[in-house]
């Protein structure tokens, strides 16, 4: 049995099939990673709602008293975590649905 001939154009078609297997690897990958920091965000994000709706304090990291590292967030604080979380959730949930499209900047972190 004789073997095909390696000519130019199969090399050339050998390398642009196995660049793309690369490349649906690498965007699974990204995609995956990108869904865990969604779900991570998202559980985040229903903890400081429910927290909300059953009034329990909830508490964010606080750099400027050294002090203390974490202080009580008002109601209106909360809102905004939540809003924030939310933001943040979508904003890579849309990410993993989209791994090749960039990853927009992070929205700022509520004061």
């Amino acid at each position: 049995m004789r073997l095909p001939r390696f000519t130019t154009r199969r090399l050339m078609v050998l390398v642009a099939v196995a660049g793309m297997t690369f490349a649906m690897v690498a965007l699974r990958r990204r995609s995956e990673r990108y869904a865990e920091i969604a779900a991570d965000f998202r559980a985040t994000w229903q903890q400081h709602r429910d927290a909300r709706e059953r009034n329990i304090p909830t508490f964010v990291k606080d750099d400027a008293n050294i002090s203390t590292l974490f202080r009580r967030t008002s109601d209106r604080d909360a809102n905004r975590w939540i809003e924030y979380y939310d933001a943040r959730a979508s904003q890579f949930e849309n990410a993993a649905r989209y791994p090749w499209l960039p990853v927009p900047p992070d929205p700022p972190e509520p004061e």
